[in-house]
């Protein structure tokens, strides 16, 4: 009984989740993950500046209203779109990515 080596459930369960999702990437392609990610992380990057914007205009406006000043309220610009670099970027880069892979595994 000595000859037999005592097998380890959890180094078995976690080999089985790496083929697994190794699988899974073979299967569903690698272009298509990263347009997928680089499409995640535009979405992602303009609703954090976007957020981070309005707290700052918001901020202003309560010193403003806070502080009895007089004249004009003060308009501070909300980002858009364009104004970061890299959310156009990465949102024409993974959609164009995504219609490349989806492409490239029709025509073979």
């Amino acid at each position: 009984m000595s000859g037999y080596k005592k097998i380890s459930f959890k180094g078995i369960i976690h080999r089985r989740i790496i083929i697994n999702y190794q699988n899974r990437i073979r299967k569903w392609g690698f272009l298509k993950i990263i347009g997928v990610v680089l499409l995640i992380m535009s979405g992602l990057i303009y609703t954090l500046e976007r957020g981070y914007t309005m707290l700052s205009t918001s901020i202003v406006k309560a010193g403003f209203f806070a502080g009895e000043m007089t004249g004009e309220i003060p308009d501070v610009k909300i980002s858009t779109f364009f104004d970061n670099l890299f959310v156009p970027l990465f949102f024409v880069l993974g959609i164009s990515i995504l219609i490349y892979s989806f492409l490239k595994k029709h025509k073979s």
